[in-house]
């Protein structure tokens, strides 16, 4: 899903395993510099069956997300979109259940 950050548009996904009635919280899981989520598959696997719902978003400047091609202006930029990226999730009723972990 993509949404409005920074003044471009950011991408983040979500998985969910849809036959898991009770996930046992939300994972949001980051990728390093110059990287994507590509990169972090293996994570994603095991995360995903254990049972977590999986945030893990696209930073600016890569993979899907807008922004110059690994260009960092600001790192403080990425806090900014982590913050944006929470509240979206706040918004959701019920679908991010808690406790919420971060992984980066």
């Amino acid at each position: 899903m993509s949404f409005p950050s920074l003044n471009e548009e950011k991408v983040v996904h979500i998985f969910r395993d849809a036959a898991r009635e009770t996930p046992p919280g939300t994972v949001f899981l980051v990728h390093g510099f110059l990287a994507h989520v590509h990169d972090i598959g293996p994570y994603v696997t095991a995360l995903l069956s254990r049972g977590y719902v999986l945030v893990v978003p696209e930073l600016p400047g890569h993979g899907l997300s807008g922004g110059e091609p690994a260009g960092i202006a600001d790192f403080a930029h990425y806090g900014e979109f982590i913050s944006d990226l929470v509240t979206l999730v706040q918004q959701e009723d019920d679908g991010f259940p808690q406790p919420w972990h971060a992984v980066g």
